[in-house]
């Protein structure tokens, strides 16, 4: 808990009670998400993104065929933006 504080976050970041509501059409790239929470690029007190060395292997655990991985990778793009810009507004306003 100490390193991320050190980055910015709080006991509040890590509620596990909040639930969320995802379309089907969005679970496989939200699992993958999920399966990545772990593997974000730090730099002190900053998020910088996903780590994408570490997408491919994520995706071959999760045997997702190879063919799906470009619309896969294009999601967690845009879910990885969301997130930084989420949590840069949230560590700014607070």
């Amino acid at each position: 808990m100490e390193e991320a504080v050190r980055c910015g976050f709080t006991a509040d970041d890590f509620d596990d009670d909040t639930e969320v509501s995802v379309w089907a059409c969005n679970a496989e790239p939200f699992l993958v998400f999920l399966n990545l929470q772990t593997q974000w690029r730090v730099v002190p007190g900053r998020l910088v993104g996903l780590d994408y060395t570490a997408i491919e292997p994520v995706l071959r655990l999760m045997a997702v065929e190879p063919g799906r991985w470009p619309a896969l990778f294009d999601d967690l793009r845009a879910m990885e933006g969301a997130a930084l810009k989420a949590f840069h507004v949230e560590k700014n306003s607070g």
